[in-house]
């Protein structure tokens, strides 16, 4: 299991929305942990397996417009 903790500031169009896809998302990878979603960025922790975490930063990315991918700070 890893743990990371990442964040991001980046301008977020409707957090609630973001926030309700993202939680579905993690319940399917099987991740435990929290992300905070607000108008300005994203804020969080999370654990589970390395290639569930990446899928999570990938689908971010995307639905963020993030012009550099998202990381964190890996633990295992």
């Amino acid at each position: 299991m890893n743990v990371v903790s990442f964040y991001r500031f980046t301008e977020v169009a409707e957090p609630q929305k973001l926030r309700d896809e993202l939680l579905e998302l993690c319940i399917e990878k099987n991740l435990l942990g929290t992300i905070l979603v607000a108008g300005e960025g994203v804020n969080g922790t999370v654990a589970g397996d390395e290639s569930s975490i990446r899928a999570v930063f990938n689908w971010l990315g995307n639905q963020l417009s993030l012009d550099e991918p998202l990381d964190g700070r890996w633990t295992e």
